[in-house]
């Protein structure tokens, strides 16, 4: 009954220990996607529940997945312009506010770099939150050729969100939570492939 009076049905699933067929038959029956029967691989379980749901719920997390992808693409020049903000209060003399910033603004962009497929920014964040991290634990600026090291890892992590901004018109919507991050006439770049400043 409930089914019928939602616009769009859940999907439902049904664990069981019964594992019979006269039990799936009836499950299926009531209008369950699918029947998981115990025990079962709680590493598999994704996968099953992934191949159970089908393409059509598939398609539905694909597309709040690119609008997600969207507005995290919508909020690179922002924060293009707060990693530059912070790293010029930086350059001057150590500042534990803006360390402490440039650190968390790391921090975000290479976990959802990740989600997003930008390989760039995720790997050229995840060094700078990991020189951040020591900076800011230890409440000082390096200097002489770690700092140029940091340097180049801050401007590498603003030019890899400006690109990524800037690249967003060549990807057809609903396709490019799924491809590497490239540029305008460049090949994706490997996810797994890390900025390793000189």
């Amino acid at each position: 009954a409930l089914r019928q009076r939602l616009a769009q049905p859940p999907l439902l699933i049904f664990l069981t220990a019964q594992d019979d067929p006269s039990a799936r038959a009836a499950l299926l029956a009531l209008g369950a996607a699918g029947v998981i029967a115990k025990p079962f691989a709680p590493a598999a379980m994704a996968q099953d529940v992934a191949n159970l749901v089908g393409l059509a719920a598939a398609g539905r997390a694909s597309r709040r997945l690119d609008a997600v992808a969207a507005e995290f693409r919508a909020s690179l020049p922002a924060v293009t312009a707060d990693l530059r903000r912070n790293w010029q209060r930086l350059a001057k003399g150590w500042d534990a506010s803006a360390g402490e910033a440039l650190l968390a603004q790391a921090h975000k962009l290479a976990g959802a770099a990740g989600l997003f497929c930008y390989g760039r920014i995720g790997a050229t964040s995840d060094v700078l939150e990991g020189m951040m991290r020591r900076h800011v634990r230890n409440q000082t600026l390096p200097a002489g050729t770690d700092y140029d090291a940091l340097n180049a890892v801050v401007n590498e992590a603003m030019a890899a969100c400006e690109a990524a901004s800037q690249a967003d018109a060549e990807y057809p919507e609903g396709t490019r939570s799924m491809v590497p991050d490239a540029g305008p006439g460049q090949k994706p770049t490997d996810p797994g492939t890390a900025f390793k400043p000189r």
